[in-house]
């Protein structure tokens, strides 16, 4: 069974079974969000978001477009949908993340790293997303790193819609990669991934790697639901006669470019945006949980008693 197809399977059993609905639901898991520590979207917004979408692919008139909207249209809790553009089923997903990682901090003596990736070689132009698995290009490079540097990493893959206020470069798609590892053997890494991930003009900065205190909202963002447009901005002459340093002004995608991302997300499926190296998702006794392979904790589970519907859910290297 390849990776992706057993990512899809992990998800689903999980999502599916009857500990994994509630994620769709209202309540814990909760976090901070944004300067202003908002609460993470709702369910009740999430079915709105996901009306608005399909009344947009509706728009669109396109076969494609159409037969996505009847599927999202279709997406109920007695048959999810589990598709990649569903912002229903895309924030059951970031919350049963966030819930499956609740140990993970601990379990690495509550010192591990947060890393957003840009690969500026996986730009995509603006109308050319049907002719790419949109995080497959980013997730082979990473796995790759990752492989050499001899690290585990848990996170998930974003996608932005990039232009230029001055039209400085082409307007483009940019995937992301959000991950967590090990602080101290990340650490001793960082110069050689920064290899992987050179800066360039367009992305004068390609990786970032800051201390991660553990919070929930670190994990939720990760996965989070709501894609951005990214506008570059011109350096500004400031009140104190000083120019601005390159900075970037986020606005939400509308548009053709929304169904065309809606369209590519589908494509990719829900499982595309999770990613898991050296770690694995396991469901025991109602309940899911990322651990590492090999873990005490995977090998209880494994010569347990816990009945045929437990065991390893997800991929993991």
């Amino acid at each position: 069974m390849s990776e992706k197809r057993g990512a899809l399977v992990a998800i689903k059993r999980a999502l599916l079974s009857e500990g994994g609905r509630r994620f769709f639901r209202d309540g814990p898991p909760q976090w901070p969000e944004g300067q202003a520590r908002n609460p993470p979207k709702g369910a009740a917004e999430a079915r709105h978001a996901r009306a608005l979408l399909a009344k947009a692919l509706r728009r669109d008139r396109s076969p494609e477009a159409r037969a996505l909207a009847e599927e999202l249209e279709a997406c109920r809790p007695s048959r999810r949908c589990l598709s990649g553009a569903c912002p229903v089923c895309g924030r059951a997903l970031q919350r049963m993340f966030v819930h499956a990682t609740r140990n993970l901090f601990d379990h690495h003596q509550r010192d591990m790293v947060a890393i957003n990736i840009v690969s500026a070689k996986r730009a995509i132009p603006y109308g050319h997303l049907d002719q790419h698995d949109v995080f497959e290009g980013i997730e082979r490079r990473l796995r790759g790193a990752l492989d050499a540097l001899g690290v585990p990493a848990v996170g998930g893959f974003d996608i932005s819609a990039n232009k230029h206020e001055a039209n400085a470069f082409e307007p483009h798609w940019m995937p992301h990669a959000w991950i967590l590892a090990p602080g101290r053997r990340m650490r001793r890494a960082r110069e050689e991934l920064g290899e992987w991930f050179p800066d360039t003009e367009i992305v004068p900065r390609a990786l970032h790697m800051e201390r991660f205190d553990g919070a929930a909202a670190g994990f939720a963002y990760a996965l989070k639901p709501d894609f951005d447009r990214r506008i570059s901005l011109e350096p500004r002459k400031l009140p104190n006669g000083s120019r601005s340093t390159h900075s970037t002004r986020k606005k939400p995608i509308w548009g053709e470019q929304r169904v065309e991302l809606a369209l590519a997300l589908d494509r990719a499926g829900l499982e595309s945006r999770l990613f898991l190296q050296g770690y694995e998702l396991v469901i025991a006794d109602g309940d899911v949980e990322i651990v590492r392979v090999g873990s005490i904790r995977r090998r209880r589970e494994l010569v347990g008693d816990y009945g045929r519907d437990h065991g390893a859910l997800g991929p993991g290297r």
